[in-house]
């Protein structure tokens, strides 16, 4: 493999690295789109693209406040 094609797999998986320590930190896409930089529709995309999945907070799992 070149070093350019080399380089762009080890950013890919770097960008992929990033998503999935938010996902295991137990944030919600919005955080994590928040903590990334970047909008909620760009992190959409890139999680479908790379068939990453974010856990639906629950409704009974908010707490609300007063």
């Amino acid at each position: 493999m070149s070093k350019w094609k080399q380089l762009i797999s080890d950013h890919k998986k770097a960008q992929i690295n990033m998503v999935m320590g938010q996902v295991l930190m137990g944030y919600t896409q919005s955080q994590a789109a928040r903590n990334l930089g970047m909008t909620r529709q760009q992190l959409n995309r890139f999680c479908q693209i790379n068939n990453i999945k974010f856990k639906v907070q629950k409704s009974e799992d908010v707490n609300l406040v007063d």
